[in-house]
């Protein structure tokens, strides 16, 4: 069936709103517009996705009234708490940048915390897209089915995995890394048998965690 498109609710916008204003204060300084549709069923690059976001063109905003197009699939929408709806509508603002001008100008302005950017020929925020930190990859399930726990599918899904938990916990990728590491070996030796001496124990590996470093002395 082809997609089909209705306008958001208010209150999808006035949480958009809300988001934009507590964690993109320049896009919310510089009045940026954005349009909400929903979708039917939404696909990136050919495979589903929760949501989309795009600049729209210089002619279309005199007739969108709107900076940017988000557009959301309305059955993943549903399916999600709220905590995940900002989380989600945090995520596709995060690809919108206020085009940042050298100086100020005919066609530029400041915002209150003092970045400069550009505006359009209607007077309009100038933005730019950002690209994502990270990005995860396609798979294929013969693949996985083939190959197991060593198939590329499962390296990339680790590696956004620890990008994801190293953001989160606040810690660089390489140290989050060493502990994804450890746990593996905890993993493969969980449940193993050894004997020394003539004593035999089994090993009951425990997960590692990020500790903070003590202070220096006093």
């Amino acid at each position: 069936m082809p997609t089909t498109y209705t306008a958001a609710e208010p209150e999808v916008n006035d949480l958009l709103a809300q988001v934009m204003e507590r964690h993109h204060k320049p896009l919310h300084e510089a009045g940026v517009r954005v349009g909400i549709l929903m979708a039917s069923e939404l696909k990136a690059g050919g495979y589903p996705a929760y949501a989309t976001i795009k600049i729209v063109p210089l002619k279309d905003r005199l007739s969108k009234q709107y900076d940017a197009e988000l557009v959301i699939d309305a059955h993943e929408w549903e399916s999600l708490r709220e905590r995940h709806r900002r989380a989600l509508l945090d995520h596709e603002l995060s690809h919108l940048q206020l085009a940042k001008a050298r100086m100020t100008g005919e066609h530029s302005e400041i915002t209150k915390g003092g970045i400069v950017f550009e505006r359009d020929d209607l007077g309009r925020p100038k933005l730019k897209t950002v690209k994502g930190d990270w990005h995860g990859s396609d798979g294929f399930k013969d693949v996985v089915a083939r190959n197991g726990n060593w198939a590329i599918e499962f390296l990339m899904a680790k590696r956004v995995h620890t990008f994801a938990t190293a953001a989160r916990d606040g810690v660089t990728p390489e140290t989050q890394r060493a502990v994804d590491s450890l746990n593996d070996l905890a993993e493969r030796m969980d449940g193993m048998t050894i004997t020394a001496g003539g004593i035999t124990g089994t090993v009951k590996a425990t997960q590692s965690t990020i500790t903070e470093p003590e202070g220096e002395p006093h």
